[in-house]
């Protein structure tokens, strides 16, 4: 019987579950997982591999990262060009804060932080009231050409 038929059973009450079958369906993960390596391999890629917990680990250090870089705006300690000018100096980013959160989409950001903010229940991914109060007006970054810039130009210009 092919695994995947095996896995159709699971919710039967009547079929059975041999240990024969939980072995396998126990080591399903790690062949699934050497075969995921293989093909990312191959592809000349690398890979990272994370538990399942609320945005995994790049979207859990990034978009707080982001967050709070709105958080400071939203606070006055800089503007938006003092922000990412800061970060790609100082942290040696290709682009700031402000303009990747641009570049994701204001809406895709908010939507990974009220999950972080949810799923974890912690405060301290609370969204800052500029995103959403950003996200409301509409301003979702390049994709409706209005975010922390504004991208209807020659050139991308700060809106704050």
């Amino acid at each position: 019987m092919q695994v995947l038929d095996e896995l159709a059973l699971v919710g039967r009450h009547s079929a059975p579950l041999g240990r024969d079958y939980l072995k396998r369906l126990k080591e399903m993960p790690k062949i699934v997982e050497a075969e995921l390596r293989e093909f990312v391999t191959k592809m000349g890629k690398r890979i990272a591999v994370s538990e399942d917990f609320p945005a995994f680990i790049v979207n859990r250090i990034l978009l707080p990262m982001i967050n709070e870089a709105i958080y400071t705006l939203y606070e006055g300690v800089g503007n938006v060009e003092a922000i990412d000018a800061a970060m790609k100096l100082g942290a040696h980013h290709p682009m700031g804060p402000l303009e990747l959160a641009d570049f994701i989409g204001l809406d895709t950001c908010l939507s990974i932080m009220q999950g972080l903010h949810e799923g974890l229940a912690d405060s301290k991914y609370r969204p800052c009231p500029l995103l959403v109060k950003y996200v409301e007006a509409g301003w979702l970054g390049r994709k409706s050409q209005r975010g922390f810039y504004d991208y209807r130009g020659d050139k991308p210009v700060p809106t704050r």
